[in-house]
């Protein structure tokens, strides 16, 4: 495991359920990640969307590997 990880946004969702798939992704994927602001938006919903980062070294295989992906932006759309 690397010392130490400088960390990229790969894409903000207010949808919990993109945030599960794309977590399901990127650890299936090995991709270091971790989702700023998931457990706030639980609590309150459309305040601040949830930022997804990767590994800056990985941010290239993220992004191919979400692609094809069309989540929706917040959960009615």
């Amino acid at each position: 495991m690397k010392e130490y990880i400088k960390f990229k946004e790969l894409l903000q969702t207010y949808n919990m359920a993109d945030i599960a798939f794309i977590k399901s992704l990127l650890d299936a994927s090995k991709i270091e990640y971790y989702v700023q602001g998931d457990n706030f938006l639980a609590v309150r919903p459309f305040v601040q969307a949830a930022r997804i980062m990767v590994d800056n070294e990985k941010y290239n295989e993220a992004k191919e590997l979400l692609k094809d992906y069309k989540g929706k932006f917040t959960s009615f759309s």
